[in-house]
């Protein structure tokens, strides 16, 4: 697999080759279809001008594509809109239609979005299985009737009905399911396309148009910008509403015969274990104990287990004791200098041996990526693709939309700042799923600068043990009162609003073992894949500035704020320095300066003020070396810059000031 950024030139020219579009919601299995039906060397590429990754394969002399989730004519998301670019770059392409199974309804509006483009079309009605095991029937040969297409049941994770779909290709058509608008809406549409008649997707192009979308119905000039704002003033005199909305019910209204006769649902008689827990989850009362619960779970599986047991073992054994000793034996035979230096350093002085410097390429950003990052993100996406095919993570973004709101967010951030309890540099990744500019910046600003990473946590875990409750409760409030002023003021502060919060909530469920470890998988790999170059990049970037000793120039540098400001030994100012490669890399300097005060397992008054002060003040630092990459690689450099920069400032003062409250009220006397 290679990944390199699309050029316009190349898009262009692979417009003009035969392709075949998988297209449909996120999370209905369209990748894994895509695998199985190429068996091919895949390309990821950036479509030009996003951040937004397709992947194509050629195979049989067609242009395989596997586009970004969508899931109507009017995008909400960055993904949506690169989808529906690429659906508008020619005309007759073979469009492989993924819908859910246990979703007809949803999959069924959808097509009738779609129904204008002059496309032939396959429908893959996947995860099958799972929609007979919910008791669900689905009348195909009926369907194909009423949507003039092939419709093909699948189970992509099993490879069950691809060499089906892969046959009944050659027998893609025109849908014939097509919104049903009133004759008069259908007139000025038609009056609307005609000035699209020169232009690929003519009817497509004239209802992003009356929707508002003009940048995608491809609009030239400002004659042409002012008749489509005519006919929009027209609409909305005669209607009172938007054309989007209207345009929804019309999909509503063409599927629901159809629905009738093909799409047979048990009535839920709403007292079973599904059905109960489901309600149980999103109950104003008890669906907070629940997510707590669920929260507590996730943590023990992924920063307990995943973050400490198993990456003590590959750290401390596989890499420590196995690996990375054979590697010295074997570099040691090239003379000491900076090739040496450069590929691998010595560890033997555990933590306090870290700070000293040794940036080696395979001793720190291999180890880190391998050893550390791997067991974590792989330990996460397990834990979080369970909390996926269970249905529950729908109904945690509905609990948690309302406080998300006073953020300027809505529940569906809940993803990607769950995500950054993993890793915040993966997490950073996700936010591309948010709809609005304000909410992906706003996100990626909240995981920088107070959402601590799993590997992060373990290390502070283990400084909580020698604090008292009453300690641990101030670190808690301060980071959560951080995060919620922050959000307030960043929703405020940046222009645009949080997109409206529609989200299904699928029936509850006990997930398939096979379905959780095919996506965990997938996940891990594009995770590193992004990841591990970026983890590279810093280790390369620290271990030049520390060879031309710029590194100890800066701790010098910063020492002063450290003692002066925070309170803290000078010594600490290493500690954050090395935040910024590894954030848990600075949480346990910390460990190392405070591990020595301890008196019988407990801290005197005194350093346990310095230790919360120093605990509030590494969790709000500057986001770490790899997610200041990727918040550059996302949102641009000079965004990243400013980010580094509140966040830096943030943690000094809510450090500051927490030294002082604390010591305003006694504390540590």
């Amino acid at each position: 697999m290679t990944g390199h950024c699309s050029t316009p030139a190349e898009i262009e020219a692979r417009a003009e080759e035969e392709r075949i579009l998988l297209v449909g919601p996120a999370n209905v299995g369209k990748s894994c279809l895509f695998t199985g039906l190429t068996k091919k060397f895949v390309n990821v590429s950036n479509y030009p001008g996003t951040t937004v990754e397709i992947t194509a394969a050629r195979k049989d002399e067609l242009l395989w594509l596997d586009t970004p989730g969508m899931t109507g004519l009017i995008p909400t998301s960055e993904e949506e809109e690169v989808t529906l670019r690429i659906l508008l770059e020619k005309e007759d392409d073979i469009v492989v239609a993924v819908i859910d199974a246990r979703d007809l309804p949803r999959g069924l509006s959808m097509l009738a979005a779609l129904s204008d483009f002059q496309h032939r079309f396959v429908v893959a009605l996947n995860m099958y299985d799972e929609a007979l095991d919910a008791g669900i029937e689905i009348e195909v040969a009926k369907l194909e009737s009423e949507i003039g297409v092939p419709v093909v049941p699948t189970v992509a994770v099993r490879r069950q009905g691809i060499s089906r779909l892969r046959h009944r290709l050659v027998e893609a058509a025109r849908l014939k399911i097509a919104p049903r608008e009133p004759r008069d809406v259908e007139n000025l549409l038609g009056e609307v396309a005609e000035g699209f008649s020169d232009r690929t997707h003519p009817r497509i192009r004239a209802r992003l148009a009356l929707g508002g979308r003009r940048d995608l119905a491809g609009i030239r000039d400002a004659a042409e910008a002012e008749r489509i704002g005519e006919y929009r003033r027209r609409f909305s005199v005669s209607y009172g509403v938007s054309y989007t909305g209207l345009y929804a019910r019309s999909r509503s209204v063409a599927v629901a015969p159809i629905l009738e006769k093909v799409f047979h649902s048990p009535r839920s008689s709403g007292t079973g274990w599904s059905s109960l827990l489901g309600d149980f989850a999103v109950h104003p009362l008890w669906g907070w104990p629940i997510l707590l619960a669920v929260l507590w779970c996730v943590y023990e599986f992924v920063g307990v287990f995943g973050a400490g047991t198993i990456v003590d073992f590959i750290e401390n054994t596989v890499f420590g004791k196995w690996f990375l000793p054979w590697l010295s034996s074997v570099l040691g035979r090239i003379p000491p200098g900076f090739v040496r230096d450069f590929l691998i350093s010595d560890l033997a002085g555990g933590w306090n041996g870290l700070l000293v410097g040794p940036y080696g390429l395979v001793s720190m950003g291999v180890t880190y990526s391998i050893a550390i990052i791997l067991p974590v993100v792989s330990t996460f996406f397990l834990a979080f693709s369970f909390m996926e095919d269970s249905g529950y993570l729908p109904r945690l973004a509905v609990m948690l939309d309302r406080p998300f709101r006073a953020m300027g967010l809505n529940g569906r951030a809940v993803l990607p700042l769950v995500l950054g309890l993993g890793c915040d540099t993966m997490a950073t990744m996700t936010a591309r799923i948010l709809p609005s500019r304000k909410e992906r910046l706003l996100v990626t600003f909240l995981l920088a600068l107070a959402i601590p990473c799993s590997a992060q946590l373990g290390v502070i875990g283990a400084l909580m043990v020698s604090l008292s409750l009453k300690a641990i409760l101030v670190w808690v409030v301060v980071i959560l009162g951080v995060l919620l002023v922050a959000g307030w003021i960043g929703s405020r502060v940046l222009p645009g609003t949080p997109d409206p919060f529609l989200m299904p909530l699928p029936p509850m469920r006990l997930p398939r073992l096979g379905n959780i470890l095919v996506k965990t998988v997938a996940r891990t790999e594009w995770y590193l894949r992004e990841a591990v170059p970026l983890f590279i990049i810093g280790t390369f970037i620290l271990w030049l500035l520390a060879a031309v000793h710029v590194l100890g120039k800066i701790e010098t540098l910063f020492a002063p704020v450290v003692v002066g400001m925070l309170g803290l030994p000078r010594e600490a100012a290493r500690a954050f320095l090395m935040g910024f490669l590894r954030r848990d890399y600075g949480a346990a300097g910390l460990y190392a300066i405070f591990k020595q005060g301890l008196t019988g397992g407990t801290l005197p008054p005194a350093m346990e003020v310095d230790l919360v002060v120093a605990l509030v003040t590494i969790t709000l630092f500057v986001p770490c070396v790899a997610n200041f990459l990727m918040i550059g690689k996302e949102r641009g450099w000079k965004t990243a810059a400013w980010i580094g920069l509140i966040t830096m400032i943030a943690a000094l003062g809510v450090g500051t000031g927490t030294r002082v409250l604390l010591e305003a009220l006694g504390w540590a006397g």
